[in-house]
């Protein structure tokens, strides 16, 4: 059952009031006779439910006293109090209590809304535990929105820094893809060139992408087929001096894998 929390100043009624909802089967965890002892105790006990006297002695009645409480707990209040007065109740109701209570009350009266404040109650914690819940995933989704929108610029501008390098270097660049039959590599793929790929080979860029080298490069065989699938396979860069007679050239060339089944080479 719920843990209940008594504020009332007239002995009786606190008796009464215990009688009745222990009779209930609730737990009385503390009572108060004061505004500030009510604040002070519901503090440390943290009840599920306070049954709060509006006409309170001391420095303070139940609704300043409730006011305070909830501040800083989700405590359910229900006010107690034997006064009609409209100004009482205006103040009250900005504390948008529970429920009331008149006095003089019978058990009945007392279960009854015992009953359908603690039903309330249930369900409004359930309700705000879902609010926060889903506050928290909106917050983690705006985290990885923001996150996404970071990693596209930062990767945009390394795009950017990719191509202006890949323009205006000096050395011939060229991007090309494996062709795999069988598991076996047989050829490979020219898949992009920069300006300079065309000075040094004096072959056109657009006559090179999408060719196979065993073409564009009239050799039968794709030319060094072997140590490209090796940077390709390991993921190892590679770097040899060779000359390529079908150009009557010497090349300097390195070779790295940027992807699968893809290597870059630089050479000049």
């Amino acid at each position: 059952m719920s843990r209940i929390m008594i504020v009332d100043d007239d002995a009786t009624i606190q008796m009464e009031l215990e009688e009745y909802l222990s009779h209930m089967g609730h737990t009385i965890v503390a009572i108060a006779d004061t505004g500030v002892e009510a604040v002070e105790t519901a503090e440390q006990t943290k009840p599920d439910l306070i049954l709060m006297d509006i006409n309170m002695p001391g420095e303070i009645d139940g609704i300043s006293a409730a006011e305070k409480i909830k501040e800083t707990m989700e405590t359910a209040v229900v006010f107690v109090t034997g006064f009609g007065d409209p100004e009482y109740i205006e103040r009250a109701k900005r504390v948008e209590p529970f429920g009331y209570v008149m006095k003089p009350f019978d058990e009945k009266e007392i279960t009854a809304i015992i009953e359908i404040v603690l039903h309330r109650r249930k369900l409004e914690l359930k309700l705000n535990a879902a609010h926060k819940r889903l506050e928290q995933a909106n917050l983690r989704l705006q985290r990885e929105i923001n996150e996404h929108k970071e990693t596209e610029i930062a990767l945009r501008e390394s795009e950017e820094r990719y191509r202006s390098l890949f323009v205006s270097t000096n050395d011939g660049v060229c991007l090309h893809e494996i062709v795999y039959e069988n598991e076996e590599s047989v050829d490979y793929i020219i898949l992009e060139c920069n300006p300079q790929y065309e000075s040094i080979t004096g072959i056109n860029g657009s006559d090179a992408i999408g060719t196979l080298a065993s073409q564009l490069y009239g050799t039968g065989e794709a030319p060094y087929l072997e140590d490209y699938t090796e940077v390709v396979k390991t993921g190892k860069p590679a770097s040899f001096e060779i000359y390529f007679a079908p150009m009557d050239k010497h090349f300097l060339i390195s070779a790295f894998s940027p992807g699968r089944h893809q290597f870059a080479t630089v050479f000049k």
